[in-house]
């Protein structure tokens, strides 16, 4: 969801793609969670109440009672792949930040 983003201006693109682990927004840290049945679940918070994580995955939306979970973790990378922008060419490049910014 890129919405809105382009009001950052490019400095804001590049710090994110250039280097997407060095300020991971919140929003877009990937938990990871393990249910006592052994279910694995990796996907970003969509919400959260005293008894049940809703879980966006790439797929759909899991609601997990708390007291199903075994184990919880937040990852310290980013959704954001690292060197995206060394399989593009320069002109690539320029045109895919023109494009981010304008949206």
């Amino acid at each position: 969801e890129l919405t809105g983003a382009g009001q950052h201006g490019i400095r804001y693109f590049l710090e994110n793609v250039v280097d997407p682990n060095a300020v991971i927004g919140a929003d877009f840290q990937l938990t990871l969670i393990e249910t006592r049945d052994g279910t694995a679940w990796n996907g970003l918070v969509a919400s959260e109440t005293p008894s049940a994580v809703s879980l966006k995955t790439l797929t759909e939306t899991v609601v997990i009672p708390k007291a199903d979970i075994k184990h919880r973790e937040t990852s310290e990378r980013s959704l954001m792949p690292e060197g995206i922008l060394e399989a593009m060419g320069d002109r690539e490049r320029i045109e895919l930040l023109k494009y981010l910014v304008s949206h």
